[in-house]
């Protein structure tokens, strides 16, 4: 996992919705279990109900 500074948290129905999308969109990427470990370990990008309490209280206090 990256540092919390290059991590992006996007509300759960969102990145839900984000998802879905690619893999009907682009089923090269492969299965769903797939592209959330590549979105997450690879981008660094997340649902909002993965971020640490630590990270929520220095995002807020940024």
């Amino acid at each position: 996992m990256q540092n919390a500074i290059n991590e992006i948290y996007l509300p759960d129905d969102l990145y839900e919705e984000v998802v879905n999308r690619l893999v009907e969109t682009i089923p090269l990427l492969g299965g769903r279990d797939e592209l959330v470990a590549r979105l997450g370990e690879v981008t660094g990008i997340w649902p909002e109900h993965t971020r640490s309490d630590a990270e929520f209280e220095f995002a807020l206090a940024s």
